[in-house]
């Protein structure tokens, strides 16, 4: 891999995709959202930027189609393009189906701009809301039943965009991604959240937490997929699941998280909160099919990746007030 380039690079995976490109001396191009509060996060790369090796648009996925990218007459194989970029992940925005759809036009776009782009490779961020709820264990043949916009819209972009790019001639992978924790992670994620609100010393409510869940280390996620943009070329789209491949019940990885950041555990409130009609119960992944074809193995314990992510909450938030 010569170039990489990246759309939705802000968050969890994307900060630790862009690093590991970096370190892999792989020129690396990053879509950036205008006016993003987000976007000063790649202050910590001035050195990669100041050197050349990372180059910052700033665009929305609505312009992704008119971008006028350096035309290539011919497709470099080695160049991958990581598609990220999604509107409306959370809350009520994940029922908006108008939202959501535009969302699968954004991506056939990204297709479309790599193409221009000479990449010959596209990697998309699928979900595992594609799927819908299951009581086994999910696996890229595991039929898809999604059950809310957000996964459907999920699920139809990335049958599009892999006929799209078996149309235009390059290699698709789609990446249906289960649950990733780490520095950068969104405020409103299960993880995040808790870390905050036990570092302010307020009560947590949660459910019983029996389901079983499967969390992945943020910088284990990038490296997966720098794997999979590495892959041996192909005009074979391939599908997998990213995940540990070890589930576990969420009121252990809760507790482990509330013993990690020093905090009193009478704050979990377990039972606190009902399961709702559409909770998912079970979310674990079997990776072999990911595994035989990179070598990927989940590397970080769940209290490493626990300690770095509560660390970096910890300056980040340090880091805030000093702005304010």
């Amino acid at each position: 891999m010569r170039r990489a380039y990246i759309t939705g690079a802000t968050g969890a995976i994307g900060m630790a995709l862009t690093a590991k490109l970096l370190k892999e001396n792989v020129n690396v191009t990053v879509f950036l959202r205008k006016g993003s509060d987000r976007n000063d996060r790649f202050d910590i790369f001035a050195d990669e930027q100041n050197s050349g090796r990372l180059k910052l648009v700033y665009l929305d996925l609505k312009e992704l189609a008119a971008y006028c990218a350096e035309e290539h007459e011919e497709c470099r194989q080695d160049d991958v393009f990581y598609h990220f970029g999604w509107s409306g992940t959370f809350g009520a925005a994940r029922s908006d189906r108008k939202r959501q759809q535009d969302n699968i036009e954004y991506t056939l776009d990204a297709v479309r701009l790599a193409v221009r782009l000479g990449c010959g490779r596209f990697v998309g961020a699928g979900s595992q809301a594609e799927y819908g709820r299951r009581d086994g264990v999910l696996t890229p043949d595991t039929p898809a039943a999604p059950e809310n916009e957000y996964g459907k819209a999920k699920l139809e972009a990335g049958i599009k965009s892999r006929e799209l790019c078996e149309k235009l001639g390059i290699m698709h992978c789609w990446v249906r991604i289960l649950s990733v924790y780490g520095p950068y992670d969104g405020d409103d994620t299960m993880i995040m959240s808790t870390i905050s609100k036990l570092m302010l010393g307020q009560e947590v409510p949660l459910t019983e937490g029996i389901q079983l869940w499967d969390y992945l280390y943020s910088e284990d996620a990038a490296d997966a997929m720098y794997r999979i943009g590495e892959l041996a070329y192909t005009n074979k789209s391939k599908l997998y699941c990213l995940a540990s491949g070890e589930g576990r019940p969420l009121k252990e990885y809760i507790l482990k998280l509330c013993r990690q950041a020093g905090a009193d555990e009478a704050l979990l409130k377990f039972g606190a909160v009902a399961y709702t009609q559409t909770q998912v119960m079970r979310l674990e992944a079997d990776i072999h099919a990911l595994t035989e074809d990179t070598g990927f193995r989940a590397r970080t314990a769940f209290e490493d990746g626990i300690n770095k992510t509560i660390d970096w909450r910890k300056n980040f938030g340090r880091v805030r007030k000093e702005k304010d």
